[in-house]
């Protein structure tokens, strides 16, 4: 078995993290329609998530031991409820723009094969970004869209 590039192996952890906290703030959080950004955000890293594990599994590419970032998560995750929501989005616009770097850099370097992946996993970032912006400026719109558009 192949072991996983450190960018690739980042992103797997990036977004197991992600899944991880956003699942128990789903859990924690009151506010339903807070709750509902909460789920769809989660429903986004999963389906990340499962991406890069099958991309994992097809290319034979060893997957880690998780355990430590669940947990690692799991703990952001009860926090989550307790920050104030202009912090928890101004956070996730700073997360997102280190990540894109990362994803970016990974589509970049793919094959040309796996480019539709990692097209994908720049998107699914901007995504989220897209949405925090639009949550920053109490925009009126349908801040979920940009999220909700990828979700299949």
């Amino acid at each position: 078995m192949e072991k996983p590039s450190d960018d690739l192996l980042a992103a797997l952890k990036c977004e197991t993290l992600g899944e991880a906290s956003l699942r128990v703030a789903a859990c924690l959080t009151v506010n339903p329609k807070r709750r509902r950004k909460v789920e769809v955000m989660r429903q986004l890293e999963t389906q990340t998530k499962n991406r890069i594990l099958d991309y994992f599994n097809q290319n034979n590419i060893e997957t880690p031991n998780l355990t430590g970032v669940v947990l690692k998560g799991a703990i952001f995750g009860v926090l989550f409820p307790l920050s104030p929501w202009e912090g928890i989005i101004k956070n996730t616009i700073k997360e997102t723009e280190h990540y894109l770097e990362l994803f970016n850099r990974l589509e970049f370097n793919a094959p040309e094969d796996d480019k539709e992946l990692f097209k994908y996993i720049v998107a699914h970032e901007e995504a989220i970004k897209r949405f925090a912006e639009l949550e920053s400026q109490s925009c009126d719109s349908d801040t979920l869209k940009p999220m909700t558009d990828l979700l299949t």
